[in-house]
Parts: structure tokens; sequence; C-alpha cells
């Protein structure tokens, strides 16, 4: 009897380590899952934040894309206009050109027709006439010059006008792919984090499972070890107790006989 109470002394003995040591890792194991938990959870945020930031800088982009358009198209529009005035001026200026110098060759051919007239007849009256030829010429010269002048200038404005246009929609063009590239390579970081949230999402649920699990376990231990635990050095003391009284017995009646 003594050996049985020996042997359950020393099974309860190694059943507290046991216990005691399956305490600490499990102590240990919830620990390392709540601070892989929380790792992830960080990560998520993070994720997030990116994501966030991502779609803002997209929406920029986008904006700043079609804000581009849209001041292109309206300066085209404008463009439009004022190629098409400045095209009305040389019209107007080569119209008028024209009529002049078509009124100018009729006076020099007339006075050209009189000059010979006077120089036949020496008519002193018809000279005086001739003399008021000149002025008139003069002024016509002076006009078409003035009307070359404006034409030349509006064409001039034009190649300068439509230049600046050209700069403006290829700078515009520009932004334009810088943009759509911004939009692509954002959109798809976006895609990329979001496939990586929901893997790091995935796995903080699969650490939160595992961290329940092990609470579980945890307290599977505590029913199995806490009564031997608690109640240890009273049920050693009590075996012990036990031994020394049957001794005792064993020795009493063997000096009985």
């Amino acid at each position: 009897m003594i050996a049985e109470i020996k042997k359950e002394q020393q099974e309860e003995v190694k059943f507290k380590a046991n216990c005691l040591a399956d305490l600490k890792a499990n102590k240990r194991a919830v620990m390392s899952k709540k601070d892989q938990s929380g790792d992830l959870s960080a990560t998520v945020d993070k994720i997030q934040r990116r994501m966030a930031t991502l779609r803002d800088e997209v929406a920029v982009a986008k904006a700043n894309i079609a804000s581009t358009k849209a001041a292109v198209k309206k300066a085209g529009n404008a463009r439009r206009v004022d190629k098409a005035e400045l095209q009305r001026t040389v019209a107007d200026q080569q119209a008028t050109q024209n009529i002049l110098k078509k009124a100018l060759e009729k006076l020099q051919k007339f006075y050209s027709k009189r000059s010979a007239l006077l120089e036949v007849s020496k008519s002193s009256s018809k000279q005086r006439k001739s003399k008021g030829a000149s002025p008139v010429m003069a002024l016509l010269e002076t006009i078409i010059a003035e009307a070359g002048r404006l034409e030349n200038k509006a064409k001039d404005g034009e190649a300068a006008a439509q230049a600046r246009f050209e700069s403006f929609v290829n700078e515009s063009n520009n932004v334009i792919e810088n943009a759509s590239q911004e939009v692509a390579q954002k959109t798809e970081k976006a895609a990329l984090s979001d496939a990586e949230k929901g893997r790091t999402e995935g796995d903080g649920a699969r650490a939160d499972g595992e961290a329940e699990a092990l609470n579980a376990y945890r307290a599977d231990l505590h029913v199995k070890c806490d009564f031997v635990i608690k109640n240890f050095d009273k049920r050693q003391m009590g075996r012990t107790h036990t031994m020394e009284e049957i001794q005792e017995t064993i020795a009493t009646l063997a000096g009985m006989k």
C-alpha cells in the first residue's frame, strides 16, 4: 500500500510539472498569437492608409486630365475664332489692295495718256489739271502699302498664335499622358495593395482563430490542473502522513508479536 501511495505521489509530482509546463507554454503561445494578430492588424491599417492615398492621388490625376482636356478644348475653340478673324482681316486687306491697285493702274494709264497729249498740245490749263494726279496716286500708294502692312501683321499674328496653340496642345498632351500613366500605375498599386490587404486579413483571422483555440485549451488545462496545483502541497503532505501512519501501525503490530 505504501508503494502505491509513493507511486501516486510521484505521478502527481509529474502531473503538476506537466501542467505547469503546459500552462506556461500555452501562455507564451497565446501572447505570441496576440502579438502576431496585433502586427497583422497594424499592417492592414497601413495598407488601408496607403490605398486611401493612392485613391486620392488617382482622383487628383483624373481631375487633372479632365481639366487639361477642357482647357485644350476651350483653347481650340478660341483658336478657331481668332483664326477666322485674322483670316477675315487678311482677306479684307488683300481685297483693299486689289481694288486700290486696279484704281491706281487706271489712274496711271489715264495720266500717262494725258501726259502724252500735254506734250503735244503744250496746253497750260491741261498742265495744271495734270498736276492734281500725283497726290491722288501717292495717297492710293500709301493706302495700298498700309493694307499690305496690315495683311502681313495679320499673317504674322496668325502664325504666332498657331505656334502658341500648338505648343500649348503639345504641353497639354504631355500632361495628359503623364497623368494617364500615373492613373494606370497607381490603380495597379491599389489593386495589389487590396490583394495584400485580403491576404493579411486572412492571416489575422487565422491568428485570431488559433489564439481562441489556445485560450480554449488553456481553459481545459485549468479544469484539469487547477485542483491539483492548488492542493498539491496539502495532498502530498496527506499522503506522507498516511504512509507514516501505516509505517507506525506496521511497527506496532510487529512489536506485539
